[in-house]
């Protein structure tokens, strides 16, 4: 058994949140430049988010890393600020300052009816022709979407493939209906009954002539469970979320999700990360309780493999306790590979509020060197919808296999008419030659 100890000393602003705002390829390969992603992992949210599946990318980035995120609609999500339209330019450069991947997205709305259109592109310039393109309609009590086809679409607790075509819903006060017909010649029909206040229920069938599914999903206060099948699978999908809460003196909150199957593979209509495809079980939870200045919260997760290889466990412990302006608090992490390597991870945090709109914090790292993985930053808040994140990170000794890194963010949200992001690195070398990294920016026009 091989563990490793790490002592982390960090200095965060009080009251600021570990989430980050919207999650980008920029930041899921500084998770894997972190060492708290694996290749597997980068490749699973890397494709979430070329589906722009971004609830479910940020589902996993939780379970893996252990910081919240949202999706991009809701951190954008604005009711003081109408939209009209809107156009979003999307780029990542490579080290050489050329586009490898870039994107466009351009949505107006008038009266009930709102039209989507998204074009991709590479080194060379964006397609001219639209990769994706949605019409909808809504109204209180229906809608219809005709295009390319979401989960959300149909109320599926599970992600579907590419579908294009129409979908369409009707609500009424304890019945809801939905129907969905694809260019492929699939279709299906959806009923559900309750309300998702108290207690509500919902089943569908997906029908193509290679082969018939569907979904089972069920609501109750705190808690979901789903069940979805398919005519070759061995047994059907079992899926469980839980998210309770108990706001009384001591704040108590609980949530988790579970997979459970035993198929070799999870064709269909239904489309899952490879982890939950490739393990029979897949379970994180997390569980926190506050308590006067404490907060005290551990974590679990669990993947079990269909076949015979060793399962991947890893648990966590922190305490933490905040008062006026300052903060302490300790981490204990530990588990075990798929490779049936185990490791440990040791931290102690503390931290200060200095000023009103900037904080400073250092965190330093031991793992098998003498010497640590230091990082030294500024967060700065100067306007509620900005802020500007400057990282200086030295991984051990500062030498040509780890030279020293700079890393910036800067988070703009939607204002009246505009907004963007911008992320990037650079590696200096002990020469000082500065070498562009990962980059990464959007732009967003308002109207």
């Amino acid at each position: 058994m091989r563990s490793k100890f790490v002592i982390a000393l960090l200095f965060i602003c009080c009251g600021l949140s570990l989430a980050v705002e919207a999650l980008t390829p920029e930041q899921v390969f500084w998770g894997w430049d972190d060492g708290r992603l694996t290749y597997e992992q980068v490749e699973e949210l890397l494709e979430l988010l070329e589906r722009e599946d971004e609830a479910n990318a940020c589902a996993l980035w939780y379970a893996y890393v252990g910081e919240l995120c949202v999706g991009y609609e809701t951190l954008n999500s604005d009711d003081e600020i109408p939209v009209h339209a809107r156009v979003v330019w999307r780029a990542s450069l490579d080290s050489l300052g050329a586009p490898y991947a870039q994107s466009l997205r351009a949505e107006t709305n008038y009266t009930r009816y709102r039209l989507k259109l998204l074009w991709k592109g590479d080194r060379a310039a964006l397609r001219k022709r639209p990769a994706e393109g949605r019409l909808e309609y809504s109204d209180k009590k229906a809608g219809a979407v005709f295009g390319n086809l979401t989960y959300t679409d149909v109320q599926s607790p599970f992600s579907l493939t590419k579908f294009f075509g129409y979908a369409g819903h009707i609500a009424f006060p304890l019945v809801n209906m939905s129907a969905l017909l694809t260019l492929d010649s699939s279709y299906g029909f959806r009923l559900g009954i309750g309300n998702k206040k108290t207690v509500a229920a919902s089943g569908m069938g997906i029908y193509h002539e290679k082969d018939c599914s569907g979904f089972a999903h069920v609501f109750i206060p705190g808690a979901e469970f789903a069940l979805g099948w398919n005519e070759h699978w061995k047994t059907p999908l079992v899926l469980g979320k839980f998210n309770y809460s108990e706001k009384t003196v001591r704040k108590f909150q609980w949530n988790g999700i579970v997979y459970w199957h035993q198929n070799d593979s999870l064709r269909g209509p239904f489309q899952f990360p490879s982890s939950v495809a490739t393990n029979e079980w897949w379970v994180t939870q997390r569980q926190s309780l506050a308590w006067s200045d404490w907060t005290f919260s551990w974590n679990e997760r669990v993947f079990i493999p269909q076949d015979t290889g060793a399962a991947s466990l890893e648990g966590a412990f922190a305490i933490l306790r905040k008062r006026n302006a300052a903060a302490l608090g300790a981490n204990w992490r530990v588990g075990r590979k798929a490779d049936d390597k185990f490791y440990s991870r040791y931290e102690l945090q503390s931290g200060i509020h200095l000023f009103a709109a900037e904080s400073l914090f250092v965190q330093m790292e031991w793992q098998k060197e003498l010497f640590p993985r230091m990082t030294l930053g500024v967060l700065q808040t100067p306007h509620n919808r900005i802020k500007i994140k400057n990282l200086l990170i030295l991984n051990s000794r500062w030498s040509g296999a780890s030279p020293l890194v700079f890393r910036h963010e800067t988070q703009i949200k939607k204002s009246e008419h505009w907004g963007g992001s911008l992320r990037f690195d650079w590696k200096i070398e002990r020469s000082l030659e500065i070498n562009p990294n990962r980059f990464g920016f959007s732009l967003e026009g308002y109207l």
